[in-house]
């Protein structure tokens, strides 16, 4: 019989050897905490970028010209909404984000992604497309989580869609808490 400590040891290396490599992959570290209050409130761990934007109790945007190799720029957008408590209906919250680009003066085309629920105590959506503006063309790749009566979403523009964007955005996503 193999001792208690011995199989939880194992276990604990085991899960260390899973963890570690997952967080050494996120391209830029989570090292800020970033509150928004509005709505019942959400905390964000994000990367140490300027603020570039108004933040508010409901919305924040940060931005980095300093991206590692090729990507060109990430702009990051972090809101907090109210959402009826209950079913969300994801096809209503894309055609929302896609009227609020419109309104700034931008279009916006969206697509569904796969179901999200790396986040504990969320449900949620992926989406993926393209924002034009004043002639530039942007990348933009959200994960948009309900729970409780409020509506998060992380939204990061970029040049282009690569697989550092796609694992910075999930690692913020996957690090929210209420």
């Amino acid at each position: 019989m193999i001792p208690r400590w011995v199989v939880s040891s194992m276990c604990g290396m085991a899960l260390l050897g899973f963890v570690l490599p997952v967080q050494a992959e996120v391209p830029y570290p989570l090292k800020t905490t970033l509150r928004l209050d509005g709505h019942g409130g959400c905390t964000f761990k994000v990367p140490d970028w300027t603020v570039s934007g108004p933040k508010k109790d409901n919305l924040a945007v940060l931005k980095t010209n300093k991206v590692k190799g090729s990507e060109g720029y990430f702009i990051l957008m972090l809101t907090v909404e109210h959402v009826p408590a209950g079913t969300v209906d994801w096809n209503k919250v894309r055609q929302n984000v896609q009227a609020a680009a419109k309104k700034g003066g931008a279009e916006l085309l969206l697509t569904l992604g796969a179901v999200w629920t790396k986040t504990p105590g969320f449900t949620g959506r992926q989406m993926l497309g393209v924002l034009t503006t004043k002639g530039k063309r942007m990348v933009v790749q959200l994960i948009s989580m309900a729970q409780a009566g409020r509506l998060v979403t992380v939204t990061l523009l970029t040049a282009k869609e690569t697989k550092v964007s796609q694992k910075l955005l999930q690692a913020i996503a996957s690090a929210v808490k209420r």
